[in-house]
């Protein structure tokens, strides 16, 4: 009946060629007699809420679910208006949606008990080999890092090179090469210092000398 609501008040065309369909032959009277005429008839279709579709599903292999829901609703509980249990029934509502425990329970009662994942085809597990294309991306992203990284120490070795022989007012390339024999000297960990002769160290100060006082 919500089915048929649904399609007739639709202002898709084909909902409402689906409503004529239906109202124009027999109906079943339940779900259960619905669900037994889709096992025995490949070429009908029973509509009905998606919770019961999910539930049969699980447990009867040869009816499956077709699209995506027409409608959606959701269920409630029926109480007495102005009912002095309504807040707090839906305070404990939302604290069970909110820790998951509504969810677990359709879980538990949908799949796993009853009868619940009879239909579910169990998956062998099984690993693939790994080959060199998996791995590919990897090595590629290691020697652009490298090469990056060699070029950006050569410019700032470059760059040192160039201010240093500039302060000793030696050739660039002179000095240049002596830097790469530096970094290529492995058991040296030490640079030694060289001190320019352009400008000499000045001699410390001696302390003024001041004479001692007398006092009386």
């Amino acid at each position: 009946l919500l089915s048929g609501c649904v399609l007739q008040q639709s202002k898709s065309g084909l909902y409402h060629e689906m409503y004529e369909h239906i109202r124009q032959r027999p109906t079943p009277v339940s779900n259960e007699e619905g669900v037994d005429w889709v096992a025995n008839n490949e070429t009908y279709a029973f509509l009905m809420e998606s919770t019961t579709i999910e539930y049969e599903i699980e447990r009867n292999c040869n009816v499956t679910k077709v699209g995506p829901p027409l409608d959606s609703k959701g269920y409630g509980i029926a109480m007495r208006k102005n009912s002095t249990y309504r807040q707090a029934l839906n305070l404990a509502l939302l604290k069970l949606q909110e820790a998951g425990e509504l969810r677990r329970m359709k879980t538990s009662w949908w799949i796993e008990k009853n009868g619940g994942g009879a239909c579910k085809v169990a998956e062998a597990p099984g690993s693939e080999p790994l080959g060199f294309d998996n791995f590919c991306g990897l090595f590629l992203v290691l020697a652009v890092g490298c090469a990056f990284g060699l070029v950006f120490s050569c410019v700032e070795l470059a760059a040192g090179t160039a201010r240093r022989a500039a302060a000793r007012r030696e050739p660039f390339s002179r000095r240049f090469l002596a830097e790469l024999r530096f970094v290529f000297r492995f058991k040296d960990s030490v640079k030694p210092l060289h001190v320019s002769a352009a400008r000499p160290a000045r001699a410390p100060r001696a302390p003024r000398y001041s004479p001692p006082t007398c006092r009386a």
